[in-house]
């Protein structure tokens, strides 16, 4: 279950997403670690890869989920043409990766120039 910031509520609303939505872009999305967020993200990849699990995601392709560390939603928002920033791409957490291997990722962006 998330927890939502004030902001976060608002903005939900204000862009027609529900949390259920978010939800899921939690559970099948890309993880990025960027700038001190935590940021889900359902691209193409995630979208077909779901299909060939039996599981229709096209809808919620472009959505992004930002959450802070402590894991509360700060904000979210749709850009269906996004495409992964070439500097993020070393930062994605791929199902195979440990929370310890993430956490040293995290901590490696945190002292990264940006």
């Amino acid at each position: 279950m998330l927890e939502f910031t004030r902001h976060a509520e608002k903005r939900i609303a204000q862009r027609g997403l529900t949390k259920k939505e978010l939800e899921v872009a939690c559970d099948y999305g890309s993880l990025i670690y960027a700038r001190g967020a935590i940021i889900y993200w359902v691209s193409q990849k995630n979208v077909q890869e779901a299909l060939a699990d039996g599981i229709p995601l096209d809808s919620y392709k472009g959505l992004h989920v930002v959450l802070s560390p402590d894991h509360k939603v700060l904000t979210a928002y749709r850009n269906r043409t996004a495409k992964m920033p070439k500097n993020y791409a070393d930062f994605i957490k791929d199902e195979q990766m440990e929370d310890e291997e993430a956490t040293q990722v995290y901590e490696t962006m945190e002292t990264q120039p940006v």
